[in-house]
């Protein structure tokens, strides 16, 4: 039985926030040690509960608007396994700044195309998402 929109919303969802826990977790860790100032720790920390709202109304609009999610939209649900992957070599990163600014946006993208689903708008979306794995990958510190 194939996933309604909001089952498949809420399983990319849950690797993006996975991405946004451990980004805050080295937040904390760089703020302990004064690699991060605070200024920049508030701008992550503003960032991380503004995933978390975009995760939750992700997940709130696929299920009012959608019995599931078009097929044009499977490119997302590819680049979410590519960020899973990416996600299980990771201790750490070394620039949450710039990976809360990514992640944001990756998930503005999905919701903007969960309302207006468009080939289109899942294209941006799993850019933006293989983006987010890949400056993972490039600021790893392991």
């Amino acid at each position: 039985m194939p996933l309604t929109a909001a089952e498949e919303t809420i399983i990319i969802t849950r690797v993006l926030r996975e991405a946004a826990d451990r980004m805050m977790e080295q937040a904390y860790k760089d703020r302990d040690s004064s690699k991060l100032s605070l200024e920049d720790f508030f701008a992550v920390s503003e960032r991380y509960q503004q995933i978390q709202n975009e995760c939750n109304r992700a997940v709130h609009e696929a299920a009012s608007r959608l019995p599931r999610l078009p097929k044009e939209l499977a490119a997302i649900g590819d680049a979410t396994k590519q960020l899973e992957q990416a996600l299980k070599s990771v201790t750490a990163v070394s620039d949450t700044v710039n990976l809360s600014s990514k992640l944001l946006w990756a998930l503005g993208s999905l919701v903007l195309t969960i309302i207006t689903p468009s080939f289109d708008g899942a294209t941006m979306t799993a850019s933006a998402i293989v983006d987010v794995g890949r400056t993972i990958s490039d600021l790893v510190t392991r």
